[in-house]
């Protein structure tokens, strides 16, 4: 009998502690956190701080920091007092338990590591628990931020560096602007040049400095196109070719950004985030965050077919100085006939294409593989 009164007090002790637990911890205790950056790149870290401060006279035994992660990141910190569960293919949850005693504050940094880029909504919950567990308050449910993680931007591929214009081929006598990305070769360093243009790679071959050498063109404006079919989805390549544009839209983007000229993005993938899918053609240091902000929400699920995306939307780029650089898994019969069209009107036209060419294109399309050296092309009659 004395047993069963012991328990029985015990256990309404219990319940009165868990129901002041639950009806006046969260009035003191504060709770604040922030994030370092929304935007970075792949394998650039940002950190999650928080400072949570008891301001009673009451121990708070288990506080629990619950991050809802997407796989593709990965936490690093103490592995003892992380535990991590997946929840499904592309979730994973980690779970960081403290304690705080009276009149306490405990300070938390969480690193995160993006290892892929793309929009995600990283979610955190914080919650107290009391001595036996019966009550469970929660001080912040869900909360959502934003992350944009950006391609590294530095793909640059060798079968670019030859004697055609990055800008087109129309080289005139005064000469306007440098080609910023596909240069002509090399020429020896003059203290006029630029640090940057150096060529590390030949001046290391040739033990002397040697610098970029690069053709120049009149033609100032650029918008590159990212287009894929439905059915592409369901190749099992199909991924690697969506990431492989990405990053060397990224890079010609900086270039581009480097010599202040104008550059402009559209695709016919939707966009994670409801952003828009094209982005205007301009210039400058907020552009090309935009752009890049543009390149991490791109899905790999095709909206409607790249004929279509052109017909609603070819009036935003049609300047006839626009040079067009395009991104395609495969080109089929109806491209041909697009492309081919476009440049029958006079259009600079610039292909990079993953599956090989079978299809006649114009004499003035130039082709390259996306993966590897230069097409040959027949020229189109």
């Amino acid at each position: 009998m004395q047993i069963f009164s012991t328990a029985l007090l015990f256990l309404g002790a219990v319940l009165l502690f868990a129901n002041y637990f639950t009806k006046h911890c969260c009035d003191k205790v504060e709770v604040k956190s922030s994030i370092d950056k929304q935007r970075v790149s792949i394998e650039n870290p940002l950190v999650y701080s928080f400072e949570i401060t008891n301001k009673k006279l009451l121990i708070l035994p288990v506080i629990k920091i619950i991050f809802t992660l997407p796989t593709s990141f990965e936490i690093e910190t103490d592995k003892k007092i992380v535990q991590a569960e997946k929840i499904d293919q592309t979730t994973y949850v980690y779970t960081i338990t403290t304690s705080l005693l009276s009149y306490q504050k405990v300070k938390k940094r969480i690193k995160f590591i993006p290892r892929k880029r793309g929009y995600y909504l990283l979610r955190v919950s914080v919650r107290l628990l009391d001595f036996v567990g019966i009550r469970n308050v929660s001080l912040i449910e869900n909360q959502e931020t934003v992350i944009l993680v950006h391609p590294r931007g530095n793909k640059e591929v060798s079968s670019f560096v030859d004697s055609n214009s990055f800008q087109g081929n129309q080289i005139i006598s005064r000469w306007i602007l440098q080609d910023p990305i596909f240069y002509s070769g090399v020429r020896e360093y003059d203290q006029r040049d630029s640090m940057k243009d150096i060529d590390w790679k030949a001046s290391a071959k040739s033990n002397r400095l040697l610098v970029k050498k690069y053709d120049a063109t009149s033609d100032t404006e650029i918008v590159a196109f990212l287009f894929a079919e439905y059915k592409d989805r369901f190749q099992h390549d199909y991924d690697e070719f969506v990431e492989n544009s990405i990053e060397m839209i990224a890079f010609m983007i900086k270039e581009a950004y480097r010599y202040q000229i104008p550059f402009g993005m559209a695709t016919n993938l939707t966009m994670k985030n409801k952003m828009n899918d094209l982005c205007e053609v301009t210039s400058g240091k907020l552009h090309m965050i935009q752009l890049f902000d543009f390149l991490s929400c791109i899905s790999d699920y095709a909206g409607y077919s790249p004929i279509d995306y052109m017909k609603t939307n070819f009036s935003s780029f049609e300047k006839k100085n626009r040079i067009f650089i395009m991104f395609i898994y495969e080109i089929n019969e109806p491209y041909s006939k697009m492309l081919n069209q476009l440049a029958k009107f006079g259009y600079k036209i610039k292909i990079f294409v993953y599956r090989s060419c079978t299809v006649l294109l114009h004499s003035s399309i130039e082709l390259y593989k996306l993966k590897g050296e230069k097409n040959t092309n027949e020229s189109y009659q």
